[in-house]
């Protein structure tokens, strides 16, 4: 059974500090900040470069649910923020998805 992100979301002041102190990739697409040795927390940051506000508010829904379909195969003590960049919008759903699963295995964060 999947995680619900809604009881899994960082509070405002600590997405800083978790910036601050975790381990980043930046994929072509968007940046993976992660920590292994958190509880299970997901965030999905789309800043206004990459569009207008319902464009923003699609691509977080479309990378909310390809972190909440990746849950039960991730490690149940990876912390994870994805922040979006603008190549994004030239991208197909399945690219995106491919390309945040292949990330996730090559850091051993999943078991595929």
């Amino acid at each position: 059974m999947p995680l619900k992100l809604s009881k899994h979301r960082f509070k405002k002041n600590e997405i800083s500090t978790f910036l601050a102190n975790s381990h980043n990739v930046k994929a072509g697409l968007f940046t993976l900040f992660y920590e292994t040795s958190a509880g299970p927390r997901y965030a999905v940051v789309c800043p206004k470069k990459v569009g207008s506000s319902p464009v923003r508010n699609k691509v977080k829904r479309q990378l909310r649910e390809m972190v909440q379909a990746t849950t039960p195969m991730m490690n149940p003590n990876v912390s994870l923020i994805i922040i979006a960049h603008k190549k994004i919008l030239s991208s197909t759903f399945k690219n995106t998805r491919d390309v945040l699963l292949w990330n996730l295995k090559k850091r051993q964060m999943i078991q595929c």
